[in-house]
């Protein structure tokens, strides 16, 4: 084979690989407000900053109220749903 099909085979193969890992990838939480470990009252939103846009039919979110004072965990309500 020919340093230079081999380099043209090699080039092909490393941006498949670039382009596979990049499907991979997966958004990151940035920040949230309120802060996380943040306590005051309860706030009138919530708000998550990911560093991309989030796919709405495949994101979702699952918000547990625990510790809560006079309220045991087990009883705590679960919120599901996706912001319309």
């Amino acid at each position: 084979m020919s340093h230079q099909r081999f380099f043209s085979k090699s080039l092909v193969a490393a941006a498949g690989l670039i382009f596979a890992s990049a499907a991979f990838a997966h958004p990151k939480l940035l920040s949230s407000t309120p802060q996380d470990n943040t306590e005051g009252p309860a706030p009138q939103k919530i708000e998550l900053h990911f560093s991309e846009n989030l796919m709405t039919q495949f994101s979702g979110a699952n918000l547990v109220m625990t510790s809560m004072p006079g309220m045991s965990d087990g009883n705590a309500p679960i919120f599901h749903g996706r912001e319309k």
